[in-house]
């Protein structure tokens, strides 16, 4: 059975119906805010309240606020893992640790 061409559903009504689009419609000053008040700690869901209050025709939905912040915490990763990344950390705030990274990005005790 060939799916060239091919859907197993009729066309979006609402380009809000997907995420690409929710996302991309988003401000730079809603962006700006979103990883602002993840830094205050504040929950995803007191996040979505704060922007759909700022703008009420704001399209976005929980999973958005979640994919996110999982993609600006990737960012701020530049591609380590969470612990390589705390390691490293620890080392720029000079903390004493009985650990290093070695040239193949394995954690050395």
């Amino acid at each position: 059975m060939s799916c060239e061409g091919r859907h197993n559903h009729g066309p979006v009504t609402a380009l809000s119906a997907l995420p690409a689009h929710r996302i991309a419609s988003m401000t730079l000053q809603e962006k700006s805010r979103v990883k602002e008040m993840q830094t205050l700690y504040h929950s995803p869901s007191q996040i979505l309240q704060t922007l759909h209050k700022d703008n009420p025709d704001c399209v976005l939905i929980p999973r958005d606020i979640y994919n996110l912040l999982a993609s600006q915490r990737i960012d701020e990763l530049n591609g380590q893992t969470p612990i390589q990344w705390l390691l490293q950390v620890n080392a720029f705030l000079d903390y004493d640790s009985n650990f290093t990274i070695a040239n193949n990005s394995n954690i050395e005790a």
